[in-house]
């Protein structure tokens, strides 16, 4: 991209080329790269600090987790499936719908942006 800028940005096409190679880089076919993509896949997780989930507890009836480095956007999920979350404060999600007690022990954390996709989940 800086090499194409230096070299062209005089062109009376240069926009829109411009725009045809980032999306080639970005979504296209990638002929820049000779349809391979040259940049190896990395483990990336949501935050600075890592979220830990240490116990689930039933108080009246109500699950709780508590963990660390909870935020807003942290959820309770089973199997991928968003669950009606509360989040009490860094350390604690109050989960705000019934569930079967046999499916407590698959219980995970998983930060969700607004559109409800999950970005990451624990482990």
């Amino acid at each position: 991209m800086i090499k194409y800028d230096q070299y062209h940005e005089n062109e009376p096409l240069y926009l829109d080329n411009m725009e045809l190679l980032a999306y080639d880089m970005l979504y296209g076919k990638r002929f820049l790269y000779d349809r391979e993509s040259p940049f190896e896949r990395t483990d990336m997780k949501m935050g600075i600090n890592p979220i830990k989930v240490n116990e689930v507890v039933v108080i009246g009836g109500s699950y709780f987790i508590k963990g660390e480095n909870f935020t807003p956007f942290s959820k309770i999920s089973i199997d991928g499936n968003i669950l009606e979350t509360i989040y009490l404060g860094p350390s604690v999600l109050g989960l705000l719908k019934e569930i079967n007690p046999d499916d407590v022990a698959r219980m995970k954390v998983s930060q969700v942006e607004k559109n409800r996709e999950v970005l990451s989940t624990t482990e």
